[in-house]
């Protein structure tokens, strides 16, 4: 092989990797370009006591629920908020631990107790802000308890979403 034909190879190649390396990295379908941020994470005091045994409200003589609501406030942010969490009578802190990868989004709400001794639950108001969303992206959201998986969702985030769930 000639010394010219090598050049030309050897150009060829060069173009064809420099091409890649400018056109060939495109951003995903599923990658946003801003990070969701979390924020403004609040929980309620107990609202109604339970035993543990029955699952009836000890004030309410009525079985336990939860509902869940996600709301568009503006045009990036969507607030997050329960009515009903279930957690011990003797939780001494609840705190969260968020995990937020592209689009999936994991909120973990994580109990701490005083060491005492109950056999009750109380019902609490979680409540947390999720901003830089993406008018028409798709977002996959789970709340945990501790451990165990406690409720998920999706939904395509606008400043009109607007999303019940009861459980």
């Amino acid at each position: 092989m000639n010394i010219e034909k090598i050049k030309k190879v050897i150009s060829i190649f060069l173009l064809i990797f420099t091409f890649a390396s400018f056109y060939g990295c495109e951003k995903g379908k599923n990658d946003i370009s801003n990070e969701v941020k979390f924020s403004d994470f609040k929980v309620s005091g107990c609202k109604s006591s339970y035993d543990n045994g029955s699952m009836k409200s000890t004030t309410q003589n009525a079985i336990v629920h939860d509902t869940i609501y996600a709301k568009g406030i503006d045009n990036n942010t969507l607030k997050v908020w329960t009515t009903n969490t279930l957690f011990s009578c003797c939780a001494s802190e609840i705190k969260q631990n968020v995990v937020i990868e592209n689009t999936t989004i994991v909120v973990n709400i994580l109990q701490s107790e005083d060491g005492a001794k109950c056999n009750c639950v109380c019902g609490y108001g979680i409540e947390f802000l999720l901003s830089d969303l993406e008018k028409g992206q798709k977002y996959f959201v789970i709340i945990k308890k501790d451990i165990f998986d406690y409720y998920s969702f999706d939904l395509t985030f606008s400043k009109e979403t607007n999303l019940i769930f009861k459980f």
